[in-house]
């Protein structure tokens, strides 16, 4: 994981934790939730930034979420 301290400074999109509601066609609403984004890449991962850190895959202590494919770059 020597590197990735530099991958996430590169990385400069952040986004606010919050999930939106949005009004639907029909006057019904949905809750719309976000989805962590991973530190490294940006991608869009498969945890809602809602979930707690503990029951998350992928997540490295003082890091930050991190996708699959970069997960099994930094176990190497």
């Amino acid at each position: 994981m020597q590197n990735l301290a530099v991958d996430v400074a590169n990385h400069s999109q952040h986004k606010i934790m919050n999930n939106k509601i949005e009004k639907l066609p029909n006057d019904d609403f949905k809750v719309v939730v976000e989805m962590e984004e991973c530190i490294v890449c940006g991608v869009e991962t498969n945890e809602p930034k809602d979930k707690h850190v503990d029951f998350r895959a992928n997540y490295v202590d003082g890091a930050g979420q991190l996708c699959s494919k970069c997960i099994e770059k930094y176990e190497e």
